[in-house]
């Protein structure tokens, strides 16, 4: 299995490059690299929900097993490149974050910077779901629509309350809700990722 190297630095992230496939359903093979964010090469990062998922889907990273969530390795498939010599560099928590027990301290200290790493990428994409089940992913669009937008405006008291009361009425009637667990995440991410392009995949 897949071991983490302890970062050093404070400002240090890893990043992974992705290495692209001809064939949705070959297997997904990525590096795992340390870097700054100070430092760091053009990378994308990649916004989703766990939806309460245990990591149970095997990915080859360096060359060993690591395991991921189903909707991890859904879109780690997604948003590979489909040519062997094409390396997307990406960021998303579940692989780029230590999940062990043994790194909760480096773990606390890496959510604790994810606005910056959002607000750093090149672009942030937004994974609402594959869709393939015929869920009301429309319904999810338009109320990230309607976030956004208040994020965008000038923030008055008034904008302020539109967005608290669309994170508080987050749509339920799809299985692929976006940021189910709502709260500080969802209001950084409304806060930051707006200095970037934002990608939404469903």
């Amino acid at each position: 299995m897949f071991e983490y190297t302890p970062l050093q630095a404070h400002d240090a992230i890893r990043v992974i490059r992705l290495r692209g496939a001809p064939s949705h359903d070959a297997p997904v093979e990525c590096s795992i690299v340390e870097t700054s964010l100070s430092s760091c090469e053009p990378y994308d990062a990649i916004s989703y929900a766990w939806e309460g998922q245990s990591p149970d889907r095997a990915i080859q990273c360096s060359g060993q097993d690591l395991l991921v969530t189903r909707n991890c390795d859904a879109i780690l498939r997604y948003f590979r490149p489909n040519s062997i010599t094409i390396v997307r560099t990406l960021w998303i928590d579940a692989v780029c974050i230590d999940q062990s027990t043994e790194a909760i301290k480096e773990r606390s200290h890496q959510v604790q910077i994810m606005g910056q790493v959002f607000s750093a990428a090149n672009s942030v994409c937004v994974w609402l779901g594959d869709g393939r089940d015929g869920y009301g992913i429309p319904t999810e669009l338009i109320w990230f629509s309607d976030l956004v937008k208040a994020a965008c405006e000038n923030q008055t008291q008034q904008q302020h309350e539109r967005i608290r009361e669309l994170v508080q009425h987050t749509p339920t009637t799809s299985k692929y809700t976006l940021f189910p667990q709502v709260g500080p995440r969802l209001c950084c991410l409304s806060e930051e990722v707006l200095t970037c392009a934002l990608i939404m995949q469903c």
